[in-house]
């Protein structure tokens, strides 16, 4: 027959007083629990070291079930006892609410070393859960901090914003922290990605803060453990880990901590595994993907010994590993079916929402981006409207130079005796040292900005320069222990990076700050190489004398990440001549895109670089690339193999993955079912926003593309800049076009879906 509700219940009663007592009485000795004594089953039996512990378990209230089990219980340890002389005997009668008067008192009568109590009081032996919380509750999540203070736990009211599963097909779908709280307390894995200041370590404090509030109001039995991976550098056990997390918050019973997580106690919410990774580069390509998988090691052990039931979230970068294949390897993803999910920019509402918090209620420059951390940065800066009058028919590199041009300017008002233009030569010294350290954006110490004030103005600063060094524009606090700083947004520290680029093509005191710099540096990203061209062009710089600087500078052996920045700004100014033959070894590049390639590229060799991403779709074979040698790749999108790749090029590469599915123009173009009109929109979207931090120049547009075709564009353009899609810009006076905030979720469904696609903009230009 089967059980009855009442009985079933009972069942999962003992099943749940087991897995605790087992977690607490014998956690080394798993396979323990129920068995037979003098012929009598017990509900648990635990045999260590040290200790017996015997078990009963009841949801009755009656007062005869106390008689029985209780009796049982004497019995039991009287035997016990006698059998193990050396090791102390206890008996628990456990129920499922408080036990009784009757009960406690039948209970306390029996002259042996018994103790009646609820399960939840067995459970707090395991960990005062409220203590905890209590104590994590004021300690920093991760990165998370107040723009306007730097404060770790006065933080802004949480703006939800969306998170976008990444699996294919699945991008239109979004999660909550609503919905991902109830993944985690149901014990499954979830993996958030995201850019530097994208909102990820706020997004895990809410979802800590939704957890520890069901546990607080005792809606659940779990509550969270919230790890900032930061702080465990070097460490690789997870139960080490947890007691030196428990240290820092001031909570004294660390050993329980582990205790709770073994026995599935606690849903595990880890911050930052990008954090946790080991500085520098050493050796080969194929070295820095070990170097990746050691630093990690800690959260694969995590993943690997957390029990069934207990649910994991883990953040970090978007572009930490290669390939998503290396990721779910390093991190020990496999057999826990993950839910990886991207964060979004914030939509315009959410911008509006979030900016109201810190006083302003206009619109943004369209090319700004919308991460939390910059933008609350921003508004409490007081630069945001100035900025918005005054760029409005900018693009991104030019927005850039702007912004920092107001940001010293306004601080320069601020302390007597020196100019803006000297406050931004010591930000972008200080961002040229930050390209040295981890993820380059710092840390940056107190003798960086002492160094960094010397260099620029000649001499060392003083009481009150120094009151100007800590509080330079866009430096954040970093660690409140030891006063380090640094540049808060990605993007801000490689605009601010471009300007030491080309004062050493210039020659205004850029050579021995750059020449010194440790080779471990990371090259620029696309939006700096983007602002050195409009300060270089604003200069007079021209191609040719970026190219003779870049063969002076790998002649005296100094970073070659220096040299591929001046390679690099090269080509955008164009009319470099002849180009030498330059050499890059050791280098990571997060993306390489070939697209208007109007250069021969065939004089410059790659040789042990790792290159995260890789995209051939734009490269139509007019030009010679770039040899590649022993080079690591991660992603390459529009190619279906190596063989399909330019020949000729790639030697004793190694490749993760190919992305055939990245539509290309020809690709594009050759899609059945679209109108001619349909086909340039689709190819215009695909040109503008397939690179990050950079725009497309007029002539781009066209490339690829028939007469018939070409004629259509600039009709297609004003109805994607109408739309909203594309904003227009000028760079070394050409038009430019760059992608609009928080549209690329949009532009993705439509390359997804092509032809079946309903949005509104692609439907209008059948």
């Amino acid at each position: 027959m089967p059980a009855s509700d009442e009985q079933q219940d009972e069942r999962l009663f003992e099943e749940e007083v087991l897995r605790v007592a087992r977690a607490l009485f014998a956690k080394d000795r798993p396979y323990q629990g129920s068995g037979y004594l003098d012929a009598t089953e017990r509900d648990g039996i635990f045999i260590g070291d040290d200790l017996i512990v015997v078990v009963e378990a009841t949801v009755s209230r009656r007062l005869d079930k106390a008689h029985k089990d209780g009796d049982k219980l004497k019995q039991a340890c009287d035997r016990l006892a006698k059998e193990h002389r050396f090791k102390g005997v206890k008996g628990y009668f456990v129920t499922r609410d408080e036990p009784t008067a009757d009960q406690r008192q039948y209970i306390d009568r029996l002259d042996a070393p018994i103790i009646a109590c609820s399960l939840t009081q067995l459970r707090s032996k395991l960990i005062d859960s409220n203590e905890y919380l209590t104590l994590r509750a004021l300690y920093a999540f991760g990165s998370a901090r107040n723009p306007l203070s730097g404060s770790m736990t006065d933080l802004d009211e949480y703006v939800p914003f969306g998170l976008t599963a990444m699996a294919p097909g699945e991008s239109d779908r979004s999660y909550s922290t609503k919905d991902i709280a109830e993944r985690t307390h149901s014990g499954k894995l979830t993996v958030i990605l995201g850019d530097f200041g994208a909102g990820k370590s706020m997004t895990l404090r809410e979802v800590h803060r939704r957890l520890a509030a069901a546990s607080m109001q005792k809606t659940t039995l779990k509550f969270p453990l919230t790890l900032n991976l930061r702080d465990h550098q070097g460490q690789t056990e997870p139960d080490e880990a947890i007691r030196r997390h428990a240290t820092r918050l001031g909570f004294s019973s660390g050993t329980q901590l582990v205790r709770a997580w073994r026995a599935g106690e606690v849903s595990l919410l880890l911050d930052g595994f990008d954090e946790i990774a080991t500085t520098g580069w050493l050796g080969q390509a194929t070295e820095l993907r070990d170097i990746r998988r050691r630093s990690v090691e800690l959260v694969r052990k995590f993943v690997e010994q957390s029990p069934i039931g207990c649910g994991i979230l883990i953040t970090g970068r978007r572009h930490f590993f290669d390939s998503t294949v290396e990721m779910r390897s390093g991190l020990g993803l496999g057999s826990r079916s993950p839910l990886e999910l991207s964060t979004d920019q914030f939509s315009d509402q959410q911008v509006s929402t979030y900016l109201e918090q810190h006083g302003w209620s206009g619109s943004l420059p369209k090319w700004l981006p919308s991460r939390p951390l910059l933008l609350g940065y921003l508004a409490t800066s007081g630069v945001i409207k100035p900025l918005a009058e005054a760029s409005s028919e900018i693009g991104p590199a030019e927005g850039w130079d702007l912004l920092l041009e107001r940001l010293c300017d306004r601080e320069a008002t601020m302390e007597f005796g020196v100019d803006g233009a000297t406050v931004r030569r010591i930000l972008e010294r200080l961002a040229t040292v930050a390209r040295g350290r981890n993820d380059g954006t710092g840390p940056i110490y107190k003798e960086d900005l002492a160094l960094a004030f010397a260099q620029v103005c000649g001499y060392s600063p003083d009481e009150g320069s120094y009151q100007l060094l800590q509080r330079l524009p866009g430096l954040g606090v970093l660690d409140e222990t030891d006063g380090s700083r640094h540049l808060i947004d990605p993007a801000l520290a490689n605009a601010a990076g471009a300007g030491d680029v080309v004062n050493y093509v210039i020659g205004r005191g850029a050579d021995q700050a750059l020449e010194e710099l440790q080779p471990t540096i990371v090259p620029l990203s696309s939006l700096g190489i983007a602002v050195c061209e409009v300060r270089a062009r604003s200069a007079g710089v021209t191609g040719s004398q970026t190219v003779a600087m870049a063969s002076r500078l790998q002649s005296r052996a100094h970073s070659e990440a220096l040299v591929l920045d001046l390679a690099r700004l090269a080509l955008e100014l164009g009319e470099t001549g002849t180009w030498p033959s330059l050499v890059f070894s050791e280098l990571y590049l997060e993306e390489v895109v070939f697209a208007d390639v109007d250069e021969d590229l065939g004089p410059l060799t790659f040789v042990n670089c790792v290159v995260a991403t890789l995209d051939v779709t734009e490269y139509d074979g007019d030009r010679s690339l770039p040899t590649f040698t022993k080079c690591d790749f991660g992603v390459v999108r529009g190619a279906g193999s190596y063989e399909s790749l330019p020949q000729g090029h790639f030697s004793s590469c190694t490749f993760d993955q190919f992305d055939p599915s990245s539509k290309t123009t020809r690709g594009i173009l050759a899609t059945p079912g679209l109108s001619a009109r349909q086909r340039v929109l689709l190819s215009v979207l695909k040109k503008v926003y397939m690179q990050s931090g950079s725009g497309r120049k007029d002539s781009a547009l066209t490339r690829g593309l028939d007469g018939r075709l070409r004629a259509l564009v600039p009709q297609v353009v004003d109805l994607l800049i109408g739309a909203d899609l594309i904003v227009k810009g000028r760079a070394g006076g050409n038009a430019v076009y760059y992608p609009v905030r928080g549209a690329t979720g949009r532009v993705r469904k439509m390359l997804e879906g092509s032809v079946s696609s309903t949005d509104a903009v692609l439907a209008s230009a059948r």
